[in-house]
């Protein structure tokens, strides 16, 4: 049975240049000692807006990039999309008290999907607990208002499809590629712990959605801004930070987080990043940037991007400006780009090229959860400055929807549930 454990989820935060445009709130009216890092600098964007009942999106309580919030305003595909995206939230039947909730959005009128780590402690923390999902955009505002019309809402009833599953199966499937898949992170190049596809789909039950996702036939190239549309934050949990001491250490307060980013626990959020060039080996032997690179068909697997997210993100799906609507008889269909599955952080990115210069001579790199690389300090600077960020990197994950598994996924599993006959749609990857 492989390991199993909770997903790092990142904040990233983004440094404006002279001609961007960023709102007038302070970041530093938060005292630094309490719930800012004096790392940041004062024009630091976060850039995650706030969904609200009139189904529009408002302005967190720090600074952001002023044009993201004006496209996103402008964006159908976020609107309407808002009505796909929900939150899976696992309760004790008895006391109403929330035991875990993350991230899923509609592909099909009764079927969601999140990540596997996700349905595992949904499954994991349900016995005769209950699993439901809410949104939003139903005019459900908070966890309390679900729990007083929890007879409405949707319950999970049936696995679907699971990556993991399919990959641990003893026996060969008709999900050849989800078998077979093997997960490389963009920037470390670690294939480790989550070597299944980390994808799973689930039927609920209640009135069928009208609005869901398909996947969109727009390859994404880096530096192309998107969305990633989650609900992050738990009230119940305690945060997982404490395994990882470096990124605690860099990363805003929980308390900062949840009031000036994430408008407190488990609502919806609009996270406005881009995507990021891989890392590579260069033609030197040195793990760097590819700078020239561009994605295809067959390179799209797994996606490194900018958005500022948190726990309880995972799950999320991805969006852009190029991801269009379609309105066919009574349903709407959002395309989408990817399932938001982690996040990354480097503490130093020279420290990360000098360890995979040490590496090189067994060819083996060992990944970014591991306490080895987690506490580097090699490169000129960390030698010389072990107590601050140098050249750190954060970075959000996602699985693209034209990686193969899901390409399988989508063909076996939702088009022979789906009318498209007066839709003239069709996806390949």
């Amino acid at each position: 049975m492989r390991f199993f454990k909770e997903r790092l989820e990142v904040i990233t935060c983004y440094i404006p240049s002279g001609n961007e445009i960023v709102s007038e709130e302070n970041f530093e009216k938060v005292p630094p000692s309490q719930d800012n890092k004096a790392h940041f600098p004062p024009n630091t964007c976060f850039n995650v807006f706030w969904f609200n009942q009139q189904l529009n999106w408002t302005a967190p309580n720090c600074k952001y990039l002023i044009e993201y919030l004006d496209v996103l305003k402008s964006l159908e595909s976020a609107k309407e999309g808002s009505k796909a995206v929900v939150r899976l939230c696992s309760v004790e039947k008895q006391t109403g008290r929330l035991v875990y909730a993350a991230s899923g959005f509609y592909v099909l009128p009764n079927v969601v999907i999140t990540n596997c780590h996700v349905n595992n402690k949904l499954q994991s923390a349900t016995g005769s607990n209950l699993c439901f999902a809410y949104s939003n955009a139903w005019n459900i505002s908070n966890y309390e208002d679900a729990l007083a019309r929890l007879k409405d809402l949707p319950e999970q009833k049936q696995l679907f499809f699971s990556g993991q599953v399919y990959k641990d199966a003893p026996f060969p499937t008709k999900f050849k590629q989800t078998k077979e898949w093997i997960g490389r992170d963009p920037i470390t190049g670690k294939i480790g712990d989550f070597s299944y596809f980390d994808f799973a789909a689930n039927k609920y039950s209640g009135q069928p959605n009208n609005v869901f996702f398909i996947p969109s036939s727009t390859i994404l190239q880096p530096g192309d801004e998107i969305i990633t549309l989650s609900y992050p934050g738990n009230e119940n949990s305690v945060s997982p930070l404490i395994d990882y001491h470096n990124y605690a250490e860099w990363a805003p307060t929980d308390s900062f987080l949840k009031n000036n980013i994430f408008n407190g626990n488990g609502s919806l959020c609009a996270s406005v990043g881009k995507i990021l060039h891989p890392f590579q080996v260069s033609n030197n032997d040195i793990w760097e940037k590819n700078e020239e690179f561009q994605y295809d068909h067959s390179t799209q697997e797994c996606l490194a991007s900018s958005e500022c997210l948190t726990f309880g993100s995972s799950g999320g799906v991805m969006i852009s400006k190029s991801c269009k609507v379609h309105h066919v008889n009574n349903f709407i269909l959002v395309e989408f780009h990817g399932i938001h599955e982690g996040g990354g952080f480097v503490r130093c990115s020279d420290c990360l090229r000098e360890y995979y210069q040490s590496m090189k001579e067994d060819g083996s790199v060992v990944g970014i959860y591991s306490s080895e690389i987690g506490n580097l300090r090699i490169c000129e600077k960390c030698l010389n400055d072990s107590e601050n960020f140098h050249n750190p990197i954060s970075y959000s994950k996602s699985l693209s929807v034209h990686s193969k598994p899901f390409i399988e996924f989508f063909n076996f599993i939702v088009l022979p549930e789906t009318d498209y006959s007066n839709f003239c749609y069709s996806f390949t990857g």
